[in-house]
């Protein structure tokens, strides 16, 4: 399993946003319903529900797995994220995670260049 520390405070200010209703089940931020069209892409994914494995189109699997684990981390509980101790949903470790995901699978998002430097950052790591 891959281990994800992002601290909600280095992305919580890119990531404040107005919220509205997205369906009867979530609500989403202004910026984030429409984050699954792109001039690269359309995410073949329910971004209110996205599954646990990668889609077809997904071209980078570390990343897929290390934004799901973000997503997950993010999950709301009772109304509210309980990493981020907020009543705001979705948080801005959820929206991170979604933008994640959507990067995996070559969408280009407000995000993209956090998530691809993040597993460049990841792998040279790795590698030592």
């Amino acid at each position: 399993m891959i281990q994800v520390n992002i601290c909600r405070a280095d992305v919580a200010d890119s990531m404040r946003f107005p919220y509205r209703r997205h369906n009867d089940r979530s609500i989403v931020r202004e910026d984030m319903a429409d984050l699954s069209r792109s001039s690269t892409g359309i995410s073949s994914f329910d971004l209110a529900d996205p599954p646990e494995d990668p889609p077809a189109e997904c071209t980078d699997l570390v990343m897929w797995a290390t934004a799901r684990e973000l997503l997950a981390d993010h999950e709301p509980v009772d109304g509210s994220c309980e990493v981020c101790d907020t009543k705001d949903l979705p948080c801005a470790g959820r929206g991170l995670a979604i933008q994640g995901l959507q990067t995996a699978c070559g969408v280009d998002v407000p995000t993209a260049d956090f998530w691809v430097h993040l597993m460049r950052v990841r792998a040279e790591k790795g590698s030592r």
